[in-house]
């Protein structure tokens, strides 16, 4: 018995996300981070007081100092304060090698352009095409 033939489906739409929006993520972080840092305070005062203090109250105080500063870093990067320094080198890359080939471009441009002109003439063509060059640099859909 011969199967049905099959059409192409259309494209499926992204699933939705699982978990909390982004804003929940951010709110529990900051409460985290509010009540770890009030915490160290507390701690420090203990410290600093002069109190008798035994390392195991200095150790919560450095563990919970560390804690606040994951916690800053986190919420830094939910804010997109801060990328992966991959993603940049790979964009950075990427605009580099869109500069060179423009630049490698004006070489075989501008050659029969030129010739035969007076000094004179040569610099508005090459202003010219410059500015092309600059021209198709911003008109990029540069990756975000």
């Amino acid at each position: 018995m011969m199967k049905p033939r099959q059409t192409a489906r259309p494209p499926r739409a992204a699933p939705p996300r699982k978990g909390r929006p982004r804003s929940a993520r951010l709110d529990e972080i900051e409460k985290r981070l509010h009540v770890a840092r009030r915490q160290a305070r507390r701690i420090a005062k203990e410290v600093e007081s002069g109190a008798d203090i035994d390392t195991i109250e200095e150790a919560k105080l450095r563990k919970l100092t560390l804690e606040g500063d994951k916690l800053e870093l986190q919420l830094a990067v939910l804010r997109r304060e801060y990328f992966p320094a991959a993603k940049i080198y790979e964009h950075f890359l990427s605009a580099f090698t869109v500069f060179k080939s423009e630049l490698l471009r004006l070489e075989t441009a501008l050659p029969p352009l030129l010739a035969g002109l007076p000094p004179e003439q040569m610099q508005p063509v090459i202003r010219a095409e410059v500015e092309t060059a600059l021209n198709n640099l911003a008109e990029r859909n540069w990756p975000s």
